[in-house]
């Protein structure tokens, strides 16, 4: 496999859904907007076998950052 930045498509059983995946030296790193994709692979003849992991991401902890933010610039716009 070629060393670079893919598109993902996934289906599971909770839906489908796609993302970013960056492979380089067998490994597998990347994600969208809820989940985390961490993970390995190794080349077989034609085909490539590939072992991931989809931690879910703090959402919470982004959306706190996002109204932070945005209550920050808010601020900053008071005379």
């Amino acid at each position: 496999m070629r060393q670079g930045l893919y598109k993902v498509n996934f289906h599971t059983v909770h839906g489908t859904g796609c993302g970013v995946v960056y492979v380089t030296d067998g490994k597998m790193r990347g994600g969208n907007s809820a989940f985390a994709f961490i993970g390995t692979y190794v080349g077989e003849g034609d085909s490539i076998k590939v072992k991931i992991s989809t931690p879910a991401l703090q959402r919470r902890s982004v959306l706190q950052a996002a109204v932070r933010a945005r209550q920050n610039h808010a601020d900053a716009g008071r005379p």
